[in-house]
């Protein structure tokens, strides 16, 4: 799978994890990690957790696993809240 792609699933689990706090934000910093090649046509589970909520700041983390079970790619982000 394309690289770009990899980080747009990535960035996308990572902000819903936001919207699943209740809470609308934009992506401020995301860095990706690529541990192997992921394939396109197999079953892929993408993983999207909070590691720390800061006042209108998240600080999230996320991974790609492989049918297999092996992380894929794995991203940090800071995600920070549209003011109303």
């Amino acid at each position: 799978m394309h690289g770009g792609i990899v980080t747009a699933l990535l960035d996308e689990t990572l902000g819903r994890v936001a919207i699943a706090g209740g809470r609308w934000m934009v992506t401020g910093r995301l860095n990706v990690r690529f541990r192997r090649p992921i394939p396109v046509d197999g079953t892929l589970t993408v993983i999207g957790e909070a590691v720390k909520w800061d006042g209108r700041m998240l600080e999230a983390r996320g991974e790609i696993r492989l049918a297999d079970g092996r992380v894929g790619a794995e991203a940090t982000g800071t995600f920070l809240e549209i003011p109303l």
